[in-house]
């Protein structure tokens, strides 16, 4: 039987001061084989861990941390880790849904204006993206230990580059993309951004800038909609043909190198 997203809370890393920090871990994939858990993390912001989450961060013994934010919000956020880590950070002011929170949008935004906005900036993310895709497998590829990926909220960056290593490996479409929606149950994301707003960011009365964002509209930003994430996996059948060879042909990351890749995670 397989194993999908019903149940799958179990691979949420409780955390006082985490954001969506979770386990990749535990689906089925091809040939059987199950991905391996404690081997890759998926995770929104790391700046705000209290001291009772670091000794359990650092019982997962991650080795290696990509972070795919821009260089405002790393500076915005600093991770803070227990101890030594190798980081990779792009820094780069790329096109993503993250950053199209100050788009102006007013009251009479109708939501199917945004979940539209929303589906062609996921569509541009194989492009967008790519050096990170290419990093992201080649720490795969090299580390012998744990690895962590994560943005801001932990969705639609972190989103799409976990469902690309998901589909790699031979996980079924339908998980991957549950697996991007379990964001929506397994953290309150409006929550927990208006609670760890920078206070250079909050209005003079100490709102945070998503609370002057018309309802309607926050409530499609704040969501992790499969169709946004099947907007970005139909462009690079379309494109590719498959992500593998999206892999193979975008990110030079061959077919044996895939293979080695879907060895270090499956079980």
């Amino acid at each position: 039987m397989r194993e999908v997203n019903a149940g799958r809370h179990d691979c949420v890393v409780p955390l006082t001061g985490g954001c969506n920090f979770r386990d990749l871990g535990g689906y089925l994939a091809k040939d059987a084989r199950m991905v391996r858990k404690g081997r890759l993390f998926r995770s929104g912001v790391l700046a705000h861990l209290a001291p009772e989450d670091q000794p359990i961060v650092q019982g997962l013994g991650i080795g290696t941390i990509i972070d795919l934010r821009t260089d405002r919000e790393i500076v915005a956020g600093p991770t803070r880790w227990p101890h030594p880590v190798e980081v990779h950070a792009f820094g780069q002011t790329i096109e993503n849904p993250a950053a199209h929170m100050q788009q102006g949008w007013d009251e009479n935004t109708d939501p199917a204006e945004v979940k539209a906005f929303m589906r062609q900036s996921y569509a541009t993310m194989p492009l967008s993206l790519l050096p990170h895709v290419r990093a992201l497998f080649r720490t795969l590829l090299e580390s012998e230990s744990p690895v962590l990926l994560h943005c801001t909220a932990g969705k639609d960056r972190t989103g799409f580059c976990s469902a690309i290593i998901l589909t790699a490996i031979g996980v079924a479409r339908s998980d991957v993309i549950a697996d991007y929606e379990l964001t929506n149950s397994a953290v309150d994301l409006l929550a927990f951004t208006r609670s760890h707003a920078p206070a250079a960011d909050q209005t003079e009365d100490g709102r945070s800038p998503v609370d002057l964002m018309p309802p309607q509209v926050r409530e499609v930003l704040f969501s992790a909609d499969g169709e946004f994430l099947a907007a970005a996996l139909d462009v690079i059948a379309e494109t590719y043909g498959s992500v593998q060879d999206y892999l193979a042909e975008a990110a030079q990351i061959d077919r044996a190198e895939q293979a080695e890749i879907c060895s270090r995670l499956l079980r």
